[in-house]
C-alpha cells in the first residue's frame, strides 16, 4: 500500500506546530496572574487540539484509503491487461500449430498426388507405343490435310506431344485434368471423323485400352480426392472458430 508522504509530512507538521502552540499558550497562563483564576479557559483549549487531532487523524485515514483503493485498482488493471496478453498468444499459438499442421498435411497430399500423376504418365506412355498410336502423335495439321471446318467443329484440338509437353512442364494440376486431355484425344478424333473412318475406329480402340488402364488407378485417385475435400472440411471449421 502506498501513501501520499508529502500529505502525511504536512500532518505532522501541522502536529508539531499545535504542540508549539500548546507550550506557548501554557507558559503564558503559568505566568498569568489569571492562571488559576480561569482553569475553563484551559480545558477548552485542550478539547480544541483533541478536536483538531481527531479531524487530522480521519484526513490520514482519508488518505490510506484512497491509496488503497487507487493500488487495487491499479492492480486489477494490471492483471486485465496480463490475461489479455496471454489469450492472445495462446490463440498465436493455436493458429501457428494448425497452420503448420495444414502445411504438412498438404505437403503430403501434394507428395501423394505426384505419385499418381507418374503412375499416369506410365498408362499415357504405353497408349502412346500402340501401333497406331502415331495418328495422334502431333496437332491436326487441318491446312495441309485440306480440312477447312476442323476449327469450326473442334473446339478445343488436342494431341499426344500437347499433352507431353504439358506434363514436362508440370502444368497439370491433378491427375483428372490429364485424364480429361487423353480423352480429347479421341473423342475429338471421333466427333470429327464418321464411324466408318479409320481414324474413328483407331480413336476408339485406343480410348477403351486407355479406360481399361484408368478403372485400375481410379480408386487410389478418388481416396485422394476425398482425402482433400475432408481437409476443405476441416479449415471451414478453423474458420469459423
Amino acid at each position: 500500500m502506498e501513501i501520499d508522504a508529502n500529505a502525511i509530512d504536512s500532518v505532522f507538521a501541522k502536529l508539531d506546530q499545535m504542540e508549539v502552540d500548546n507550550d506557548i499558550h501554557t507558559e503564558s497562563s503559568v505566568n498569568s496572574p489569571n492562571n488559576y483564576a480561569k482553569p475553563e479557559s484551559f480545558k477548552h483549549r485542550v478539547d480544541d487540539i483533541s478536536i483538531k487531532v481527531e479531524k487530522l487523524r480521519q484526513r490520514v485515514d482519508a488518505i490510506e484509503l484512497s491509496s488503497t483503493a487507487e493500488s487495487s485498482s491499479a492492480v486489477k488493471h494490471k492483471e486485465k491487461n496480463i490475461q489479455s496478453i496471454l489469450k492472445k498468444q495462446q490463440l498465436d499459438i493455436q493458429i501457428i500449430k494448425k497452420k503448420q499442421q495444414q502445411d504438412a498435411w498438404e505437403a503430403a497430399a501434394e507428395k501423394r498426388m505426384q505419385k499418381l500423376m507418374h503412375r499416369f504418365g506410365s498408362i499415357f506412355r504405353q497408349i502412346r507405343k500402340h501401333q497406331y498410336a502415331w495418328v495422334f502423335a502431333c496437332p491436326v495439321d487441318a491446312e495441309r490435310l485440306g480440312l477447312h471446318d476442323y476449327y469450326k467443329v473442334i473446339e478445343k484440338p488436342m494431341d499426344f506431344r500437347t499433352i507431353d509437353n504439358r506434363m514436362k512442364a508440370n502444368g497439370y494440376k491433378n491427375v483428372r485434368e490429364m485424364c480429361a486431355d487423353m480423352r480429347l484425344v479421341f473423342e475429338n478424333a471421333m466427333k470429327y471423323n464418321d464411324e466408318r473412318h479409320d481414324v474413328h475406329v483407331i480413336a476408339k480402340i485406343l480410348l477403351e485400352k486407355f479406360e481399361e488402364k484408368w478403372l485400375k488407378l481410379l480408386p487410389e485417385v478418388v481416396i485422394e480426392e476425398e482425402r482433400w475435400l475432408g481437409l476443405g472440411d476441416a479449415c471451414s471449421s478453423n474458420v469459423k472458430m
